[in-house]
Parts: C-alpha cells; sequence; structure tokens
C-alpha cells in the first residue's frame, strides 16, 4: 500500500478503489496486459510484473483481477466494453479468435450425390447391421459416381476382389476407383492423427466419394468410440476434410444392441457420430413389409425424412443393388419392428401362389408386375405377396433393370 508520509498517487489505491487494470490504465496505459489472469504458479510472477511495469508498491494478492483461466501472458486480452463494432482491425490478432461478418460469407447451395441422402462437403453416418447391404449401397453410390469423378473406397472388412467384383457388376469405371489395398499391413490412416495424409490423397486424386467403412476400423487406438470428446475428435477431423475438399464422406457403423430406442441411437458408440454428421441414414431389413430399406434418421439438409426400398439380386457372378419406391417407413419403426408372426389367409395364400406360379413358369417376372397383379385380382397386398415368394423359394433376379422373381 502507499507510504503515508508520501503524496497522493492515482497509481496506487486500496482493492475497493481500483482495479489492476484502473491502476495500470492511469498510469502506463499497459491494461491490455492485465484483463486476464493466469491460475497456477505463473499467477504470483505474472502479477508481480505487472506492478513492476506500473511502478507501483501494491501487494498483488489484495488487487481485484479478473480470475479467468488462461494458457499464460500470450492470450491476455481486454476487456474493450466500449468498443464500437468495426472499430481496431487487429482485434482477431490480440485475441486468438477468428471472427468474420457474416455478410462476406457467400452463398453454397447444397451439391446432392444422392439427393436427400448424400452431399457433397458433408460428412454422412451410415449405420445397419451386419448383411443388411450397407456395403453394396456404398458400393453401388461409387460405382455409379466413378463416371463422373474417382472414388475412394477405404474398406476393410471384405476382399479385394469381392469389392471389385461388385463395382464390376454395377458398371464402374474400374480406373477411377481406388481401393485401401488391405493385403499390406498397417495401411489404413489412423485418425485424426493421419487426416493431413488422408486429405492429401483426396486432393491428388480429385475424389468426389470417400467411404470408411467401417470407421472405427481407422480410429485411433487412443480414443475411446464411445465417449463424446474422442468421437468429436474423430469426426471434426473427417468433416473438415469434406468441407475443404468438397467431397461427400461416408463413415460406416454397426448397430448396437439396445431394444426400445430411438434410431438416433443405434449406431454403435457415443452419438457424436451423429451429431457432427450433416447425414445420418439406416439401413435395415423391413420385418413388416419385406425387403429392404434405405432411410433417413437425422437430414440436416433434406426438408422430409426419406425412406427407399431396395434390393440386393445377383448378377454375372455377383451382386448389385436394384432400387424400388419411395417408402413411408421411419427409422424408428424400422429398429423396433417385430417379426409379423402370421402368414397369410389360407385361401388368398393359395390364390397368389398360383399366381406366382404361372407368372414365373416362363421365366423370370418384375416383383412389380406381380404386385400389381396380385391388387387387381384383389389377392394381398405386396406384403403378402413377398411372403408368398419368400416361401414358395423364389430367387431374386432382374428384368429390365428391375427387382425380379425367378424359380430357383
Amino acid at each position: 500500500m502507499s507510504d503515508s508520509s508520501s503524496p497522493p498517487d492515482p497509481c496506487i489505491g486500496k482493492a475497493a478503489d481500483l482495479s489492476v487494470e484502473q491502476s495500470l490504465a492511469i498510469c502506463h496505459d499497459v491494461a491490455p496486459f492485465a484483463a486476464v489472469m493466469p491460475h497456477g504458479p505463473e499467477r504470483e510472477e505474472f502479477e508481480q510484473q505487472i506492478a513492476d511495469a506500473a511502478g507501483v508498491k501494491v501487494d498483488p494478492l489484495r488487487w481485484e483481477v479478473l480470475r479467468v483461466e488462461c494458457k499464460g501472458k500470450k492470450n491476455a486480452v481486454t476487456k474493450d466494453r466500449d468498443r464500437e463494432p468495426g472499430e481496431d482491425d487487429d482485434l482477431d490478432e490480440r485475441t486468438g479468435i477468428p471472427l468474420v461478418p457474416a455478410s462476406q460469407i457467400p452463398d453454397e447451395p447444397i451439391e446432392w450425390l444422392e439427393p436427400g441422402f448424400l452431399a457433397r462437403g458433408e460428412l454422412t453416418d451410415l449405420s445397419g447391421d451386419p448383411g443388411v447391404g450397407k456395403g453394396a449401397i456404398t458400393i453401388s453410390w461409387a460405382a455409379k459416381h466413378s463416371h463422373e469423378a474417382p472414388v475412394l473406397m477405404l474398406v476393410t472388412e471384405d476382399r479385394l476382389s469381392h469389392v471389385a467384383a461388385r463395382l464390376r457388376a454395377e458398371g464402374a469405371n474400374l480406373d477411377r476407383v481406388f481401393l485401401l489395398d488391405i493385403r499390406q499391413e498397417n495401411c489404413g490412416p489412423v485418425l485424426p492423427s493421419d487426416i493431413n495424409e488422408l486429405e492429401r490423397v483426396v486432393l491428388d486424386r480429385g475424389a468426389a466419394l470417400v467411404v470408411l467403412d467401417p470407421a472405427l476400423e481407422f480410429m485411433s487406438g487412443e480414443l475411446d468410440s464411445h465417449k463424446q470428446q474422442d468421437v468429436q475428435r474423430f469426426t471434426a477431423a473427417l468433416a473438415g476434410l469434406a468441407q475443404r475438399t468438397k467431397a461427400a464422406v461416408v463413415v460406416v457403423r454397426h448397430l448396437n444392441k439396445t431394444v426400445g430406442t430411438s434410431a438416433i441411437y443405434k449406431g454403435a458408440g457415443s452419438i457424436a457420430f451423429v451429431a457432427r454428421a450433416r447425414m445420418a441414414l439406416l439401413v435395415a431389413k423391413d420385418k413388416q413389409h419385406g425387403g429392404r430399406v434405405l432411410t433417413v434418421v437425422k437430414g440436416n439438409f433434406a426438408k422430409d425424412t426419406l425412406s427407399v426400398t431396395f434390393d440386393i439380386v445377383e448378377k454375372d457372378g455377383s451382386t448389385v443393388v436394384v432400387w424400388g419406391e419411395a417408402s413411408t417407413v421411419t427409422a424408428d419403426e424400422l429398429v423396433n419392428q417385430q417379426p409379423k408372426r402370421h402368414g397369410p389367409a389360407p385361401q388368398k395364400g393359395e390364390a397368389l401362389r398360383d399366381l406366382l406360379t404361372t407368372l414365373t413358369a416362363t421365366g423370370a417376372v418384375a416383383k412389380a408386375k406381380v404386385v400389381a397383379e396380385a391388387e387387381r385380382q384383389n389377392l394381398g397386398s405386396r406384403t403378402l405377396v413377398y411372403e408368398v415368394a419368400k416361401k414358395m423359394g423364389l430367387a431374386d433376379c432382374t428384368v429390365d433393370l428391375k427387382s425380379g422373381w425367378k424359380r430357383p
């Protein structure tokens, strides 16, 4: 405190009268260095340096200071309560917080690869149980878009020859689909530490689509897929890559064993996967109506919840996806469905069996044609037709690029 024999000094004040900032501003206008004080071992040293700079003899521990956690003197900032907007253009440099006026952000319309499901420059989460068709869908997308731009497929659960065969059956440009060579040890990127290397590959190839299947295969072993903060580090890196490269990035996950819950919680690991992704999709079998469904769990860009049916059929010694029609079933319904315990009424079942027998007598027939004829004759719905066809052991096939049935 001040010496009682000395004249009043505006630089020296009691704790109740002047704060550190006020004292230093009066004396040397060095308040910018005092607005944020560190905790821990650096605090006492930092306070003494401020006192020395101000040339005052006070007890730093009695100053009223802003007790805010920071990393050190380099992060110190002023309050600038009276600063007018637009004043002091170097504020960002002093704070380390980059800010930009919204007026300077250009419009960027959504560029869909698959309307309502898959967008360029965004992270998409694709979940489903094993065997429902997640891999088939990503291969179908890769084959389709390989004619427009290169595609990267980081797939580890299928043999390369099997993936290549399915791409060939789907009509892909095989020279523009690049597969992770899993025949080599430690071949895949470890994320997020290897995100820069992966981004260089995406940019060098000019890829429009990047698939990580399964996503957890590429997560660093130091991270826990069930911890939100760990998953945020992983997904933030991939989302940033997508935004910078304008590629559509798809992470594929399995479902957990939780029952009776919303579809948004069904993906394996933390909900942070869905939170970071702009589109979250579910692939599932429709136990009530038959067939398979791709549906939207969460869509930041899609106006409505979309669902579309599909089948996986044999072609050229492999399999391909045959897309069906729009469906009204939702993701929540799909993950909580119970198999139907009753079959078609005996009379209608026999009539449908006769119809299918007749229509497949001369070869393959389109499923849509069978359903339309069954409804015309009032023999039953699409669900009943599919149930009878399954009991008869009819094989899936393609008829004029449409899903069909044939006798085994």
